[in-house]
């Protein structure tokens, strides 16, 4: 049996790439302007000038379509963030590189985005949702790493939970202006990593979950809370407390209040 979100087979030649491409550019066109309550096959097949029959030579359905495209998305997002982590010069580009690929991941094409994210639930991706997962916190916890950031596999689930939170409010509030929450998601990620004041990553070591500062002259520690108050601000008004994207930020934020709870207590 043909499973129903897989291609029925690869494009080999150049001309059968430009029908798979014009396939999948049409419907995701009709994604962004119209909604998927709007898209059928016979509709994609028009948009894309090819016939129906060509269509289904490569796609047995609709939701194979709209599985291919959100594939293709995650691939660049991921081939993106590889360029970030792989090519950058020096630690702070890293951060301006990854920044940049979460943002226009999310705000390069706002409407399309959030019909991908209501789709990466509703498609049974479950084992390729993982994969990406993986393989993006494998890149970003290898760059943290390489410069001498404490825990970097916390820290890299920590960052990318918070930009996601962050960039997806952004989205969801219709903000277009890209180089203003560059801004804010870069001072979130300082912030976290405790780079202020010129403070760098190798030096500025994150305490145990159960230190506390003792010193005004210590960079701010690198805790849940950080992330939150930061994406408070740079998002003010955003639903935070709704959404399947806040759920990260709002198990750290319950952690912070507990071990900030069990601190009074003793203290």
């Amino acid at each position: 049996m043909t499973d129903p979100i897989v291609p029925r087979k690869t494009p080999r030649q150049a001309r059968a790439r430009a029908s798979v491409e014009a396939i999948l550019e049409a419907a995701a066109r009709i994604l962004e302007a119209e909604g998927l309550d709007r898209l059928n096959t016979n509709r994609v097949a028009e948009r894309a000038g090819v016939s129906i029959g060509t269509l289904y030579q490569y796609f047995p359905t609709k939701e194979a379509i709209l599985a291919e495209i959100l594939r293709a998305e995650r691939q660049r997002l991921l081939e993106d963030v590889r360029r970030a982590t792989e090519g950058a010069e020096g630690f702070e580009d890293g951060l301006a590189r990854l920044i940049e690929a979460a943002i226009a991941h999310q705000l390069g094409r706002p409407a399309l985005s959030r019909a991908l994210e209501y789709l990466d639930g509703a498609l049974p991706l479950e084992a390729e949702t993982q994969a990406l997962n993986a393989a993006i916190l494998e890149q970003v916890a290898g760059f943290l790493a390489r410069d001498g950031v404490a825990r970097p596999e916390e820290s890299a689930r920590d960052l990318t939970a918070a930009l996601r939170g962050m960039i997806d409010a952004a989205g969801l509030a219709g903000e277009t202006d890209q180089q203003v929450l560059r801004a804010r998601a870069l001072r979130l990620v300082r912030g976290y990593l405790g780079m202020g004041g010129g403070v760098s990553p190798s030096t500025a070591t994150p305490p145990a979950p159960s230190s506390r500062a003792t010193s005004r002259g210590h960079s701010a520690p690198r805790t849940p809370l950080r992330i939150f108050e930061a994406q408070r601000r740079g998002a003010a008004g955003a639903p935070l407390a709704s959404g399947g994207h806040f759920r990260p930020l709002q198990k750290l934020w319950m952690r912070v209040q507990a071990s900030s709870s069990t601190e009074s207590e003793v203290a």
